[in-house]
């Protein structure tokens, strides 16, 4: 069995170009055998190229359309016409269906799926009634049946009748019922995504012959492509148990197409009892409803639809007040209060019915959350993180909420870990090794910076350490050590006041006079004064 070849005629290059690119020929069951400028060049290519279908502007130059259907109708064996309209010529659309025309479609509106479902409608209908699409070649047969169902589920048939003759046509046996409807979906859509044409469409291939191979071990069933990386699979099931035989036929399915093709897949099953279209059309419904359902049930590879699959899910969730919680917990926080933090958000991811948008999202910002703490006090995320660490992209593609669970919990772990080595060194430690530092080095310009490195600190995270054991900043120890410092040496000695300043690291001898008497409440000659009064 041939392809359908098609002629187009239209007066305007580049109307003639887009159809002729805007889809893939070959690939969608079609042979391209010529173009034509006006009426006069399409009778003549008419002639010589034998089309099966001709789509044919209306208003052309030397003959325009209405008098090329006019003249192909008059042939012993016409090609079947699809007009190209404006929104200006419906009386010319009316009048071009009348004289034989099987379809109309507007320019302006004019998209791949719209063409491709019209020209395979046309194929379809003449699959018994012409010997252009008759014959012995079970491929083509096969590829007209996988665009066919792909045009049912995706809603382009609406009329019952038209629909049921196509598939008796095209030899599609779906009439027992249940009719179930399974979605492959592929682990790996990277090969569907970077391969070139060939390889693509050699997977695609080799995943449908294997998939109706294993089907039809058990049942009469059709696959055929979807989305990129999907694959749907049409069957009706045996009449005992139907679901535990799909299930079972699923599950062989997926291990068999890991076997031969190295692809891990999740089988998504949806079934329905209605009759023809509409129970193809809900059973495909169904299915997809798990595919959206997966990331939330616990499963095993293969999923089957249920009724409580439909509710809503959330769509915004607020972690603003669990950002300035869990940045204080990493300060000076235990692992308990962390345990209450996780197990809050864990609750709300299972029982808000959160989108799996949202709960990502949740992910993504708890991990920013994370890592800018640990930026910002330069602390090396990995070394903390250990079991949790991921990459946003890793975390993007988790593919079920037992997954985020799961990753929540690995790092809740990390934290609370680093927090109990953290509790382990010791605020005393901390603050003992700054003290130290400042009673050797008081006398210095002893920058925070100098003293974190002493104790082998970031500054900013040495800093938050010592206001959280203390209650007091580097500054303030520091500026309280000296000034004790200072009112020893203006006690015990006669050194003159500027002197007993850069004695304890303050040259400016203002500066230090301000500084002193913010901290006593006096200046240093009041302080010396009143001493020795006293």
């Amino acid at each position: 069995m041939r392809k359908p070849r098609i002629l187009i005629a239209d007066d305007d290059t580049m109307v003639r170009i887009g159809l002729k690119t805007v889809i893939n020929w070959e690939e969608n069951g079609f042979v391209l055998v010529g173009e034509a400028a006006n009426g006069l060049e399409a009778m003549q290519l008419v002639q010589e190229k034998k089309p099966d279908i001709v789509i044919t502007d209306i208003k052309m130059p030397g003959m325009d359309g209405i008098e090329l259907i006019r003249q192909l109708r008059q042939q012993s064996t016409p090609p079947e016409i699809l007009v190209l309209s404006s929104y200006d010529e419906f009386e010319l659309v009316k009048q071009a269906l009348k004289l034989g025309a099987r379809d109309y479609l507007l320019k302006l509106n004019l998209n791949p799926e719209e063409l491709l479902h019209s020209l395979r409608a046309i194929a379809a209908e003449n699959t018994a009634a012409s010997p252009l699409f008759s014959g012995d070649d079970e491929k083509s047969r096969a590829l007209l049946r996988q665009n066919f169902l792909w045009d049912v589920v995706s809603n382009y048939y609406m009329k019952g009748q038209q629909l049921e003759q196509s598939m008796r046509e095209l030899e599609i046996h779906l009439e027992g019922r249940p009719v179930y409807c399974m979605v492959i979906k592929v682990g790996e859509v990277y090969r569907f995504e970077e391969a070139t044409a060939e390889e693509i469409q050699t997977l695609r291939i080799s995943v449908v012959n294997i998939t109706e191979e294993i089907v039809s071990d058990v049942c009469c069933g059709y696959c055929f492509s979807g989305r990129t990386g999907e694959f749907d699979v049409l069957l009706t099931a045996p009449v005992s148990a139907p679901d535990e035989a799909v299930l079972r036929l699923a599950k062989r399915l997926r291990k068999m197409l890991h076997e031969y093709l190295e692809l891990s897949c999740t089988v998504l099953v949806g079934s329905s009892m209605q009759p023809g279209g509409a129970g193809i059309k809900e059973a495909f419904w169904r299915a997809n409803a798990a595919v959206s359902q997966r990331f939330y049930a616990s499963h095993d590879g293969v999923l089957l639809w249920r009724q409580d699959m439909e509710q809503t899910r959330q769509d915004s969730y607020s972690l603003s007040g669990v950002r300035a919680e869990l940045s204080e917990i990493l300060v000076s926080g235990t692992p308990e209060e962390l345990e209450r933090v996780f197990a809050r958000l864990k609750t709300d991811m299972q029982r808000l019915a959160l989108s799996r948008s949202t709960v990502r999202a949740i992910a993504l910002e708890l991990l920013y959350i994370v890592q800018e703490h640990f930026e910002r006090n330069e602390l090396p995320i990995r070394t903390v993180l250990t079991n949790s660490c991921r990459s946003y992209e890793e975390l993007l593609h988790m593919e079920t909420l037992g997954e985020v669970i799961a990753w929540l919990d690995a790092l809740r772990q990390d934290l609370s870990d680093f927090l109990l080595r953290e509790s382990e060194k010791g605020g005393a430690k901390i603050v003992g090794m700054a003290q130290d530092w400042i009673a050797a080095h008081y006398r210095e310009a002893a920058s925070l910076q100098e003293a974190a490195r002493a104790v082998s600190l970031n500054p900013s995270y040495f800093s938050t350490l010592l206001k959280k054991f203390t209650g007091k900043s580097y500054t303030e120890l520091l500026m309280e050590y000296r000034i004790e410092r200072a009112k020893e040496l203006l006690l015990l000695t006669d050194a003159k006041v500027y002197r007993v300043g850069q004695m304890v690291g303050y040259e400016d001898k203002f500066y230090f006079s301000r500084i002193f008497k913010r901290v006593t409440g006096m200046t240093p000659v009041e302080f010396k004064n009143q001493r020795r009064e006293g």
